[in-house]
């Protein structure tokens, strides 16, 4: 590993290193806007932790922050990246069943995926989604995965989700979490139009809102006015 700034990152990562060459933090202003919404502070819960650049943070606002990263490649830098006691690490990735996958392990350790999904595309005649694929020389690792409601967590705060087009599996395995607790969550969202969405068709179902935006980061919170 090597050391950017205050971050340890991988030694083959490029991306976050002519990033942070420029930038002090990763994705600042989205997490900044994201807690701006939270209320309690209790637990966060950081899927797809990556090398701690939101965790790092989290710790600090947090009574505990879990982080859950499937990549090995990542798990020694999160963990220096981490610097107090308030943390848990699980090397393993959340979904919908309890099982095992492969994982595609690009250099850029942010762009790692369950699926087989790079770039998208746009659209062909028929409307279907277009994306482009990992090279087939591409690195895997096979990886664990548990359902977040397996955990049984009480007190959650926060939810980040950034999984790279896993979203929704790790949402199905979430839904009695999500029931028992009432989180702010900021998931990655790569579509323009929310509706065409089936990460937060899904959280609509468990009362969950839409409540602001910045970038691919959609944050969502309950609104207990349909709880009642």
């Amino acid at each position: 590993m090597k050391k950017i700034k205050n971050y340890y990152i991988p030694n083959d990562d490029k991306h976050f290193e002519e990033y942070l060459s420029v930038f002090d933090h990763y994705q600042e202003a989205q997490r900044n806007r994201a807690l701006s919404h939270v209320d309690d502070w209790g637990i966060a819960l950081d899927i797809g932790a990556n090398i701690g650049l939101w965790s790092k943070d989290l710790t600090k606002f947090f009574a505990k922050t879990i982080c859950f990263e499937p990549n090995i490649n990542c798990i020694d830098c999160l963990k220096k990246n981490i610097t107090n006691s308030k943390a848990e690490i699980y090397n393993l990735a959340l979904g919908s069943k309890d099982t095992t996958g492969y994982l595609y392990c690009p250099e850029s350790t942010g762009g790692s995926s369950l699926i087989n999904k790079t770039k998208f595309l746009g659209y062909n005649n028929s409307g279907k989604e277009l994306w482009d694929n990992f090279e087939t020389n591409v690195s895997k690792q096979k990886v664990e995965i548990k359902t977040l409601d397996s955990f049984r967590l009480k007190n959650i705060s926060f939810i980040k989700i950034d999984v790279q087009h896993y979203e929704y599996e790790v949402l199905k395995g979430a839904i009695e979490t999500l029931k028992n607790n009432d989180p702010v969550i900021c998931i990655e969202e790569y579509k323009d139009n929310l509706e065409d969405s089936d990460e937060i068709k899904f959280l609509k179902l468990l009362k969950f809102n839409v409540i602001d935006r910045i970038g691919k980061e959609v944050i969502l919170k309950k609104n207990f006015e349909e709880l009642q």
